[in-house]
């Protein structure tokens, strides 16, 4: 025990806590990177760049569903926490090497990793206390400081890596700290193992087919409807734009012609009041003239 709490409590602690040091550390910067033009980053549009960051944390609370299922039913806890880690580290190290693919393949690593490993890392904290041990509140608190830790350190960190050494170790630095929260796990396997459970398919279990059908398919069906919902009056709202740009032009158009038969109209108005004077400075020439004789 430590501090009357089950020893295995702090390690999961401080891997929680480097976890989510890089977890902040990287979406610090993932919008700012994607659409960077200056100093590096991707330079997309405004637009791709938010629907990026959108996406990616859609799918990052939407992924511990199947996360936990697949760590009750095939790959135990401990399993599911180092297979995300990795899969997390492989990703930001992806992300860390220049080119959209190597980008968009590590952020999508990133969202099968952090499916399996956030779920799954909190649940071995539960593990830790027996039923009805009025400890186990307490511990949850001490496990969420290290995830407030870890998310005010990222802050500083991701600032000060980018402006000192740029986008990409930025997301290497990230990539780093889910290293050290996996190297701290292997050092601790055993003494997690309390925390662990073997993985059981219980007969009463919902089949894997049944959650598709009930959960996953509409969820998708949803999230698609409503992304094309928003296509659609963004694309309503860019018509709308360019109808008023259009607009704007016929009627730069029109004044331009107007300005143009003004100046026209001036013009002639112009030889016609020089004429006149001409006419004058004859008739002047032949008084003088007349004059003279």
């Amino acid at each position: 025990m430590a501090l009357g709490h089950p020893k295995g409590l702090f390690p999961l602690f401080f891997i929680e806590m480097w976890e989510r040091l890089a977890f902040y550390t990287m979406l610090g910067i993932l919008l700012l990177y994607t659409t960077d033009i200056e100093r590096g980053g991707l330079g997309l549009p405004a637009a791709e760049g938010n629907e990026i960051y959108g996406l990616y944390l859609a799918f990052v609370y939407f992924t511990p569903f199947i996360g936990g299922m697949m760590a009750d039913r095939f790959l135990g806890y401990r399993n599911a926490v180092m297979g995300g880690g990795l899969l997390m580290a492989v990703g930001l190290f992806m992300m860390s090497t220049p080119g959209f693919a190597f980008f968009t393949g590590g952020l999508i690593l990133l969202i099968i990793g952090n499916g399996f490993f956030k779920p799954n890392i909190s649940v071995m904290v539960g593990n830790l206390y027996e039923p009805g041990d009025p400890k186990r509140d307490a511990g949850f608190n001490i496990f969420y400081m290290g995830i407030n830790i870890g998310a005010f350190a990222a802050n500083l960190v991701a600032a000060s890596v980018r402006n000192e050494y740029g986008w990409l170790w930025t997301f290497r630095t990230a990539g780093i700290g889910i290293c050290i929260g996996l190297v701290i796990l292997l050092f601790n396997w055993k003494m997690l193992a309390v925390a662990d459970r073997r993985p059981e398919r219980d007969p009463e279990d919902a089949s894997f087919g049944m959650i598709v059908r009930n959960i996953l398919l509409p969820a998708f069906g949803v999230g698609i409807l409503g992304y094309f919902l928003r296509s659609r009056r963004d694309l309503t709202s860019r018509l709308r734009l360019v109808e008023h740009f259009e607009r704007r032009v016929r009627l730069a158009e029109t004044e331009h012609d107007q300005a143009i038969r003004q100046l026209n109209e001036n013009q002639v108005e112009m030889r016609r009041i020089e004429g006149l004077f001409d006419a004058r400075d004859g008739r002047i020439r032949e008084l003088e003239e007349v004059a003279e004789e």
